[in-house]
């Protein structure tokens, strides 16, 4: 896979990079050089790989679509859809550059001012009956400091998944988090590995006052 030549509908890219693997994707860089320097974008590879905690009817490609368009009406950072392909069960995505915030956490870096846009974002979708998917994989750290969305995923709103039951308990845990990506063994940071449920213990007091610094007004119920 990596080397080889991708066909977009604006010419070919080279896939230089897998960037990860989520719940319905693969993720990868592909890049070409154009007169203007690195043309960087991002590709998503549906697949089938089953997941204990996860469900999904439908075709994936036009779901990522319907919740582009969905979170485009919000003021949240996503990437840019360039297109999709239903038949090749694929999307390109423009690059974001920067930091993954699942990498932050584990270096302890996530700041005031990320905990304040990851809780903006609740307070604006979940009113909407909206829920993301806050696992911090799914979020990068641009250069300017800019938390962006970079999986298209929404769900219907439920407060055993929303950021503050759910959610946030990933953004705090550091060791787990740091032994996470080092093994790949969910069992540092989740205590249900089939639930998909976070270790929740010991973290009670520090979600207790990042809601009272962040979420005023936010809905928790």
């Amino acid at each position: 896979m990596l080397g080889t030549v991708f066909q977009t509908q604006d010419g070919p890219f080279i896939i230089t990079a897998l960037l990860g693997r989520g719940k319905s994707a693969y993720t990868y860089l592909i890049e070409r050089t154009t007169d203007s320097g690195t043309d960087r974008r991002v590709l998503k590879l549906m697949h089938d790989e089953p997941v204990a905690y996860y469900r999904f009817e439908g075709d994936k490609v036009l779901a990522e679509v319907e919740a582009y368009h969905c979170l485009r009406k919000y003021p949240i950072a996503i990437p840019l859809l360039y297109e999709y392909d239903v038949s090749g069960q694929y999307l390109v995505q423009s690059y974001v550059d920067g930091r993954m915030a699942s990498a932050l956490v584990a270096d302890g870096l996530i700041t005031d001012a990320i905990f304040a846009q990851l809780f903006g974002m609740a307070a604006c979708l979940e009113p909407a009956g909206i829920n993301i998917d806050y696992f911090p994989n799914n979020f990068i750290v641009d250069p300017a400091g800019t938390l962006v969305y970079v999986d298209y995923e929404v769900n219907p709103y439920s407060a055993a998944w929303n950021l503050a039951h759910w959610g946030i308990y990933y953004w705090i845990n550091q060791a787990g988090m740091s032994r996470f990506l080092q093994t790949g063994n969910a069992a540092y940071i989740n205590e249900d590995l089939d639930a998909g449920i976070p270790i929740k213990a010991g973290f009670e007091d520090e979600v207790r006052r990042l809601i009272a610094a962040f979420a005023e007004g936010f809905r928790q119920t």
